[in-house]
């Protein structure tokens, strides 16, 4: 019972956290002039285009959970390895030499109901780090004064 109230006052202490950096760089980005796009206040990129944007990006590795990942692709999979206790396929991830082998490796794990609730969270920690650990990320970041950086998909 004590495990779970820790685990739980630690995300909301996450969430909180969250919360305060969002206001901040919303607050941030009011004094930038505004960049146009076509798609109103979103940034909507392509992830082969816009490189540094992009969670497979390898000019952007990060720092977390005490490990490097060459990307916040395969941070994200390892982290979802972990959550959802696949700790061989963890490994696997870990020992990955592309992003794309990463998130290919994630689909033998079996997904909780519970990482669902948390999925987004840790992807928003990752990205957080990612963006206070790599300067042109961050600066490529101020320059924009969107409300939302969207990825473009496109599915063959």
């Amino acid at each position: 019972m004590r495990e779970n109230n820790t685990k739980l006052q630690e995300e909301v202490e996450l969430m909180e956290s969250i919360r305060d950096e969002n206001i901040k760089l919303k607050e941030a980005l009011k004094s930038r002039p505004p960049v146009k796009t076509t798609n109103g206040d979103r940034l909507v990129f392509n992830k082969h285009k816009n490189t540094i944007f992009s969670n497979f990006s390898l000019e952007t590795p990060v720092k977390i959970y005490g490990q490097s990942f060459q990307t916040r692709k395969k941070a994200y999979q390892w982290a979802c390895a972990v959550n959802n206790g696949d700790d061989a396929t963890a490994e696997k991830i870990s020992e990955s030499t592309t992003p794309e082998e990463a998130k290919d490796l994630s689909r033998e794990i079996r997904k909780s109901k519970e990482w669902d609730n948390k999925k987004v969270a840790v992807m928003r920690q990752i990205v957080k780090a990612a963006i206070r650990q790599n300067q042109n990320l961050h600066d490529e970041l101020m320059t924009l004064r969107q409300d939302s950086v969207i990825e473009e998909l496109r599915h063959k």
